[in-house]
């Protein structure tokens, strides 16, 4: 992640009382990466920089950074949600 997309991620979760944490940080940049991603696929995708995380705390960072409005989620049908991050510019 660019020191801007570091920078702008702290200053949103900050602004909005919450922590910045390792784990909500690689979360995120595992969404950005993923573009299109279930909380399984950024499970895997984080685990093994990870040693220790649980498909638990995945959840609890993916609703951390929703209620943040850095990520929201996609439910199409019978398809598991999808997380993407959200475009900073449409909501400039």
């Amino acid at each position: 992640m660019s020191n801007a997309a570091v920078s702008h991620f702290e200053r949103t979760l900050r602004a909005r009382g919450m922590r910045v944490t390792a784990q909500r940080q690689l979360i995120f940049e595992a969404v950005n990466e993923l573009r299109h991603a279930t909380p399984e696929q950024i499970f895997e995708a984080v685990g093994p920089r990870m040693p220790g995380l649980t498909l638990s705390t995945v959840y609890r960072a993916l609703e951390a950074l929703e209620t943040a409005e850095l990520v929201t989620h996609t439910h199409l049908g019978h398809t598991p949600l999808t997380y993407h991050a959200v475009d900073d510019h449409a909501h400039r």
